[in-house]
């Protein structure tokens, strides 16, 4: 009876390991394709459009990942509810308050701290203080666009995929999602040099920054497990309120 019992949980225990496989290899599939679609259109679409080249890389690559999580979302005809996406009226407004309030308490504190340390000074300029609040609105608006948008990505659809469809451990799910999470807001410091006349070589250079980025990790490593630990925090509280709504306020 016991060697049938570890049997069928090995059997259990495999199958599962080839699905998360698969659809982790499928995930990379998925990558490669959004990499060599920008590699190929950067350079045609910089011919005409009035921006940098960096830039139109950077924003295909935002596009096409949007892209594929939304296609992905409609061919699994997952709900939004399943990401934690559902607006559910006075207690989605609720949840993003109490993430605004408490991410402001914490900006204010940070604030307070370098004025009374002198490395910040509070010298609002009057005359222009209505430029002033036109700036800082605009800056709110658009952190909230960000939120959204970072928030579907990282925690609604990473997050839920390793924790769900791919069936990882919880620990491992956050640490997948979170380690992603804060390399990725770090390795675009790295600028490879771009030809005045870019061409599909310079796209080469610039989808390997990333990766040569990595390379000094030690400069900004304290910084990254700083984000890592924060993105931690904000997958366990969407996982707690399932509902991504606190994490973006």
């Amino acid at each position: 009876m016991l060697v049938i019992i570890v049997a069928k949980v090995s059997t259990v225990a495999t199958n599962v390991t080839g699905a998360a496989l698969r659809a982790f290899l499928k995930f990379l599939l998925v990558i490669s394709v959004i990499l060599g679609l920008s590699i190929f259109l950067a350079p045609w679409l910089y011919t005409f459009l009035p921006y940098k080249f960096e830039r139109i890389f950077n924003r295909l690559i935002m596009i096409f990942s949007l892209a594929a999580v939304l296609l992905f979302v409609r061919v699994r005809r997952a709900a939004l509810t399943e990401l934690g996406f559902e607006w559910s009226g006075k207690k989605s407004a609720q949840q993003i308050a109490a993430g605004f309030l408490c991410g402001f308490l914490v900006l204010l504190l940070f604030l307070g701290i370098k004025v009374a340390l002198k490395q910040a000074v509070w010298a609002p300029d009057a005359e222009s203080l209505v430029a002033f609040g036109l700036q800082v609105g605009g800056a709110f608006f658009a952190a909230f666009l960000i939120g959204v948008i970072e928030e579907f990505f990282f925690r609604g659809f990473v997050f839920k995929t390793c924790l769900g469809q791919w069936r990882w451990p919880l620990l491992l799910s956050l640490l997948a999602t979170n380690v992603f999470y804060s390399l990725i807001h770090f390795v675009a410091f790295y600028k490879p040099f771009v030809d005045p006349t870019p061409g599909w070589i310079d796209s080469l250079r610039l989808a390997g920054a990333p990766f040569i980025a990595l390379g000094g990790i030690g400069q900004f490593w304290p910084e990254a497990l700083g984000l890592l630990i924060f993105g931690m925090i904000l997958s366990r509280i969407v996982l707690t309120a399932r509902s991504l709504f606190p994490a973006i306020g």
